[in-house]
């Protein structure tokens, strides 16, 4: 991956044109979302933005077309398909060609790629190879709410216990004055997943979303998220962020609990989805980045769909 100083001082992808996304590209940004018509959790950019720092992403306006660069594993790739109402293969030819321009300097040995593809536009890349990337879980927001029937049993009977076993609950809405005490939870948290060394990428994976959480909680103002923290007396438990896909969707992007407390994922999420997301119909919490036990906990909740995702390896 890409090492920069503090001042953005030697960054290479400056050669390309390409800019580190900023708080303030936010409207332009939106406005391309607004365009794709997409409802993957990928295609906002709140969850654009919070990876920014942890996989180096960079962008550029190429034939009036968004096109988002990742350099995540040591090789450039495409965040996802160039968005915007221009000249589509122009712009993917354009980003193609960056990216074999710098792999080729670093010796990336992989082919480039391009992520997080939408169903509605794979027929653009039939002369890539494509496979399948893990979809998003799609809940109905009501039935989160409510936890009812025998196929939630054990998430009600969860959110129950958690009522049941600990004191003086509340929940309050997120502000910079929580951002002390969701960073000593997210350390907990860590603690609590993390193996005791580094060697998977599922760990690596969560020290990137561990750096993409900081980055919520730093801008979820700014990013228009809603977050909820939650607390039982004066210890907190867990906090949650979200925002609106559209007007019939929410998208969780990020939920944490300090697993000592039973039952604190099922109540936090059901309460988050009650306090805030009520008028919502659809429910997505993205997917699961191949990671078993991420994978069991969301199918657990019996999802209403998957949103499929494809990646296409260009072929040479």
């Amino acid at each position: 991956m890409v090492e920069e100083s503090s001042t953005g001082e030697g960054d290479p992808f400056k050669l390309y044109g390409l800019s580190k996304i900023e708080i303030e590209d936010k409207t332009l940004f939106d406005s391309f979302f607004t365009k794709s018509k997409s409802t993957l959790s990928d295609y906002t950019f709140a969850n654009t933005f919070i990876w920014r720092d942890a996989i180096h992403l960079r962008w550029a306006i190429f034939h009036d077309c968004l096109c988002v660069f990742a350099n995540g594993d040591g090789g450039l790739t495409l965040l996802f398909p160039p968005l915007g109402k221009g000249d589509f293969i122009a712009a993917l030819n354009c980003s193609l060609v960056i990216c074999d321009s710098y792999n080729t300097k670093v010796c990336y040995p992989h082919p480039v790629r391009i992520e997080y593809i939408d169903q509605d536009i794979i027929s653009r890349f039939e002369e890539f190879n494509l496979s399948h990337m893990s979809g998003d879980y799609v809940y109905e927001t009501d039935k989160m709410i409510t936890l009812d029937g025998s196929k939630l049993a054990s998430k009600r009977q969860g959110r129950n216990r958690f009522l049941r076993r600990y004191p003086d609950i509340r929940t309050e809405e997120y502000g910079s004055k929580h951002f002390d005490d969701c960073l000593f939870l997210l350390q907990t948290w860590q603690e609590q997943t993390e193996s005791t060394s580094i060697t998977t990428s599922s760990d690596i994976k969560r020290l990137k979303e561990i750096m993409a959480t900081v980055e919520v909680m730093k801008h979820c103002k700014e990013l228009d998220l809603q977050g909820m923290v939650l607390y039982s007396g004066s210890n907190i438990v867990g906090f949650t962020f979200g925002e609106y896909v559209n007007q019939d969707t929410c998208n969780i992007l990020i939920e944490k609990t300090d697993r000592k407390y039973t039952g604190s994922a099922n109540y936090i999420f059901s309460e988050f989805c009650r306090q805030y997301w009520v008028k919502t119909k659809w429910c997505n919490v993205g997917d699961d980045w191949g990671i078993e036990n991420l994978a069991w906990t969301k199918q657990s909740y019996h999802p209403e769909c998957r949103l499929e995702k494809w990646v296409a390896h260009r072929v040479y």
